[in-house]
């Protein structure tokens, strides 16, 4: 859910509509649709990656233990 809802922001943001997104992501419109609406449970992480980058977004990952302190 929270994937979806910053995908839905910087898709708006960026005055682009579902279809054109997914088109750039190279992704179809049902998956853009049901990632952005958070049925769908799962992405691979291939797929979110490119839907990311669609969106001049990118993906960090951070240690447990030092969660408040600066992503890795």
């Amino acid at each position: 859910e929270e994937l979806g809802a910053v995908l839905r922001a910087e898709r708006r943001a960026r005055s682009l509509t579902q279809a054109q997104a997914a088109a750039i992501a190279g992704v179809g419109v049902r998956l853009w649709n049901e990632a952005e609406s958070g049925k769908r449970a799962q992405l691979g992480l291939e797929t979110a990656l490119r839907m990311l980058q669609t969106l001049g977004l990118d993906l960090s990952v951070e240690s447990r233990s030092q969660r408040g302190s600066a992503s890795r």
